[in-house]
């Protein structure tokens, strides 16, 4: 019974196969410029501290994410990995 449900899913797993590597790696090589442009990015987290009733303490967080610059050019190269691959077939 498990043979009947899975099969469609397989035959059209096949069929979206090749658009998917193409677009995964274009993707990928958007991604890759980006991270290779902007190295950090930043955003504000507000936190409740106090909350007795009427009364109300925030705090506002500021966190910064970063990456190393080769991390976007491995991830452009992976991209650009897929999509060869993709046109050799």
């Amino acid at each position: 019974m498990n043979g009947r449900i899975i099969r469609p899913i397989i035959i059209s797993f096949k069929f979206i196969q090749p658009y998917l590597m193409k677009v995964l790696g274009i993707v990928l090589i958007v991604a890759g410029i980006l991270m290779c442009v902007f190295n950090t990015f930043s955003f504000t987290k507000k936190e409740k501290v106090v909350d007795l009733g009427p009364l109300e303490i925030n705090k506002n967080e500021k966190h910064t994410v970063g990456w190393p610059v080769y991390a976007g050019i491995g991830v452009g190269l992976i991209g650009v990995a897929l999509v060869a691959l993709d046109k050799k077939k």
